[in-house]
């Protein structure tokens, strides 16, 4: 848990608590600043809770991600929202010695095929297997949701050489059916999950929105990836800070830890009996933890996975996908 009691052992071992800002943060600081419009009772709560966080004595918050992720046409806005809500609501805030003020060197864009080539690299892997769920979904409804799965595996596997742990974990959420349980915890948690990374929508917008998701699995796991690594000199104790109960929930499903021959911390499954006690859930995570297993002991070099070569390749692949799902819905 997140408290002034951790920050300030954090503090005297030498370890920065920095708090990661998503995008929705962001635009509720934009809504809460913006002049002359009514603040809803859910926007006054929400940034009461995030001010809470915000106020902890200790604490180091960066929106560079949002900032990254933000559509260049309100980036000014967005950052200049975010500068009056820190001078006005947490005046005791100052700039860590690097802090940055680069955030204008980016181009932004909310379709892929704008995005420079180095972001398409960068998001094309997440990209392309939330692109590939969606592909399924839409093309395989008559399957099961063990056949669907099946059929996320086998592209990921066959055809991507690629079976990324966040993702599938999507692809478990979003092929359930969570009226199995409806009325429990962990029902309210697979549809905030499938609510947060399928959105709906045709052409386009579905696979602008399918973007939107692979964002926030790179937000997780770049949040993730710092964590316990130096900055400037400094550990890092990372933490994610959003308004999206999707989110929420989704992380709390899982967690990480560094795997011995692994260049990426590895993501394992939070205990649930709900989920155990399911034919769907137990047939799902035995099938992908006995193949990425199968993977692991069987890839021949770590330095020689996942090459320039091969993260250009799916992002080609991921621009393609996309481009045949927004032609076909």
């Amino acid at each position: 848990m997140l408290d002034s009691n951790l920050i300030q052992r954090n503090l005297v071992l030498g370890i920065e608590t920095t708090v990661v800002l998503d995008l929705n943060v962001l635009n509720s600081f934009k809504d809460f600043v913006a002049p002359n419009q009514a603040r809803s009772e859910n926007l006054l709560r929400d940034i009461a809770a995030i001010k809470e966080v915000l106020e902890l004595p200790g604490i180091y918050i960066t929106p560079g991600f949002a900032l990254g992720e933000a559509d260049e046409s309100y980036l000014s806005e967005l950052r200049n929202a975010y500068e009056e809500f820190l001078r006005d609501e947490c005046p005791t805030y100052i700039d860590a010695p690097n802090a940055t003020n680069d955030f204008q060197e980016r181009v932004n864009a909310r379709k892929y095929r704008n995005l420079p080539s180095s972001d398409q690299r960068f998001y094309g892997s997440t990209y392309l297997a939330l692109l590939k769920i969606h592909d399924i979904l839409l093309s395989k409804e008559w399957q099961s949701p063990e056949a669907r799965f099946d059929s996320y595996l086998e592209y990921m596997h066959g055809v991507a050489n690629f079976v990324p742990g966040l993702e599938t974990e999507v692809a478990k959420y979003l092929f359930c059916n969570p009226s199995e349980f409806r009325g429990t915890d962990f029902g309210i948690a697979c549809e905030a999950i499938q609510d947060n990374f399928n959105k709906g929508g045709v052409g386009e917008k579905r696979i602008d929105r399918v973007l939107n998701g692979a964002r926030d699995i790179m937000y997780i796991r770049s949040a993730a990836m710092m964590d316990g690594k130096s900055l400037d000199g400094r550990t890092q104790d990372t933490w994610l800070l959003t308004r999206d109960t999707g989110i929420a929930h989704f992380i709390s499903s899982i967690y990480f830890h560094p795997a011995e021959g692994e260049r990426s911390k590895y993501t394992a499954v939070s205990t649930n009996k709900a989920r155990q006690a399911n034919s769907y859930w137990r047939y799902v995570d035995r099938t992908s933890r006995l193949l990425l297993e199968d993977r692991r002991l069987n890839r021949k070099s770590v330095d020689g996975f996942a090459d320039q070569k091969h993260i250009e390749d799916l992002a080609d692949k991921a621009l393609l996908l996309s481009q045949r799902i927004a032609a076909s819905t």
